[in-house]
């Protein structure tokens, strides 16, 4: 297969410029792979990537791994590298690990001051602005919503929880772009926003651990939409190659 049929709509990838080239690699690859320029299962063709991003193969491979590490790129021994494609498996999981942190988090950001939260808050009115999320709205509304969380992650103040929750984040956020829009419903958005700032402002610990623990139900509406291919993709997923 040529490699201009391994990407989408004459590929849609933007060269690199001069300065930090793997980190720009990374980002530029990262944000292909969100947004469907490169697809699930496709096979990445480290010679046609080169020379499309016009860099050498050596920070080419180093962003590629750095996108291994985050878990978006699955690299397989005398294959190659090939875009993830996730499954409802890796959907349950990144939720009970998602869960977990943002419950610590949450616990840990009862000791945030009062100014933090009301940044907090403020968030939290960005978030309760969606009135119905459109297939076209759909990333926008993913980034606000990890930005919400994001947010929370970071009051913890535990820079250990923050890299293992951003170790997850890139693969939550594929997750996100792909559902189906009806997913982002005003009942999700009240079970996760902003009566969990309440009770960390009120330092509710029981019931910051109970609307945190509200995260698992959520990942498992996602993967039952995943598994029943009830989930719209924003682009079709292909098989692997040989």
């Amino acid at each position: 297969m040529r490699p201009s049929e391994h990407v989408v709509a004459g590929s849609g990838l933007r060269s690199v410029e001069i300065g930090g080239v793997r980190q720009e690699i990374s980002d530029i690859l990262r944000e292909a792979i969100w947004t469907g320029v490169l697809r699930p299962g496709q096979r990445l063709i480290e010679n046609w990537l080169a020379g499309e991003l016009d860099v050498s193969r050596p920070p080419l491979r180093e962003a590629i791994r750095v996108l291994e590490q985050e878990g978006l790129i699955v690299s397989i021994p005398r294959r190659g590298s090939f875009v993830r494609t996730l499954t409802g498996q890796d959907i349950s999981e990144i939720y009970t690990v998602r869960c977990a942190l943002e419950g610590m988090a949450a616990e840990l950001a009862m000791e945030a001051s009062a100014a933090d939260l009301d940044r907090l808050d403020q968030i939290v009115v960005q978030v309760e602005a969606w009135d119905g999320v459109s297939r076209a709205e759909l990333r926008e509304v993913v980034d606000r919503d990890l930005g919400f969380h994001r947010s929370l992650v970071n009051l913890s103040g535990n820079a250990r929880l923050v890299a293992m929750w951003e170790q997850i984040a890139g693969q939550l956020r594929l997750a996100l772009t792909l559902v189906d829009p009806a997913f982002f419903q005003p009942d999700y958005i009240e079970l996760t926003h902003r009566p969990l700032v309440t009770a960390i402002r009120q330092r509710d610990r029981g019931e910051v651990q109970r609307l945190s623990r509200t995260l698992l139900d959520v990942g498992r509406n996602l993967k039952e939409r995943w598994d029943s291919a009830i989930l719209g993709t924003a682009f079709p997923v292909t098989e692997e190659e040989g």
